[in-house]
């Protein structure tokens, strides 16, 4: 009949829409549970590495390990001269497990929210347009933002403050990530029309009081006394082919100004981020790691924080294949 013949073609037809939308399901499934566990297999093998591996003023051997001891060098495990091999802590992308890519930057190369004081900071201000007679107060509400008394500091905030502002009172503590920042009265004007990526890039809760030369992106070598973007950028094409293994031929190359000695680093910290993202498609992860040391058989480091992040309407950059290790799928060249 054909009415018959009408009817069961558009049952075929149904049947069929939905098979194929069935399939299509089921291969975005797969593929994002792939793109997960490769995530989680590059995240692991990195954070792995960067616990058991040597680091140099280059970053972090992806090598075969050879002992400091044996070698010769510091026992601490930081050898101050590269071996050409190294993962550099700077923010580059890498190729991780499958289509995964990722990026490694040094928290010493950020400028550090839990300090107080410190060129980098006053630099910051600088950068945002904050005049120099106010710095100072900017820089006194962060700590009493941070301190854990209640006394406030000359032109600082305390709870009395924040409760006139409608806000929160004080966390008496470190900030937890960079984001907080946006809880501190003044700084939350000032940085109302930054995204959390540029926070997150350019800034660190670690405490660390200096600025590592060999690990500071550009946009935070142009914030030092002396420089801007384009002997920033001098700086990290130097750096690329020769990690810089003196402050002071730094100073005199690239026309830095005088500062205290100890406010310009060499080598890396024990902290930093770690990007992690697909190569096609998803938001990104950044996690902040620690490395530490626990008695009770647990990893030697410790996640901070992890937050997602979503993904840059521009295109990603290229990734740079890693050249020395088998872990993340990349064997080494032959010799």
């Amino acid at each position: 009949h054909p009415a018959a013949r009408v009817s069961l073609g558009r049952d075929a037809g149904t049947v069929a829409l939905i098979s194929t939308r069935a399939v299509d399901e089921s291969m975005a499934d797969q593929a994002a549970f792939e793109a997960t566990l490769d995530e989680v297999s590059t995240r692991e093998v990195v954070l792995f590495m960067l616990g058991t591996q040597p680091v140099s003023i280059a970053g972090v051997s992806a090598g075969p390990y050879t002992s400091p001891v044996a070698g010769g060098s510091d026992t601490d495990g930081m050898l101050a001269m590269p071996r050409g091999d190294e993962i550099r802590l700077d923010g580059r992308p890498y190729h991780g497990v499958g289509d995964t890519v990722f990026s490694l930057q040094d928290s010493r190369g950020l400028i550090s929210l839990n300090w107080a004081g410190g060129v980098a900071q006053l630099a910051l201000l600088d950068s945002l347009g904050v005049p120099a007679n106010e710095r100072a107060d900017y820089l006194a509400v962060l700590e009493d933002y941070q301190d854990e008394d209640d006394l406030k500091h000359l032109n600082g905030a305390e709870r009395d403050e924040y409760v006139r502002a409608g806000l929160p009172g004080p966390a008496n503590r470190p900030l937890a990530t960079p984001i907080e920042l946006r809880r501190v009265l003044r700084w939350r004007d000032l940085i109302a029309n930054m995204t959390d990526d540029e926070l997150l890039e350019r800034m660190t809760i670690a405490r660390v009081p200096d600025l590592n030369i060999n690990s500071a992106p550009k946009s935070i070598l142009a914030l030092l006394p002396g420089l801007d973007a384009h002997s920033a950028q001098r700086i990290v094409d130097h750096r690329e082919t020769t990690p810089f293994t003196s402050v002071h031929a730094a100073r005199t190359l690239f026309n830095l100004a005088v500062m205290e000695e100890d406010v310009l680093s060499l080598f890396p910290s024990n902290s930093g981020n770690l990007m992690m993202w697909n190569r096609t498609s998803g938001a990104r992860t950044l996690l902040h790691w620690t490395q530490s040391t626990f008695p009770d058989g647990r990893p030697p480091w410790r996640i901070d924080y992890e937050i997602r992040l979503p993904r840059h309407a521009e295109p990603e950059p290229q990734e740079i294949e890693t050249t020395a290790t088998d872990l993340l799928g990349r064997k080494a060249p032959p010799e």
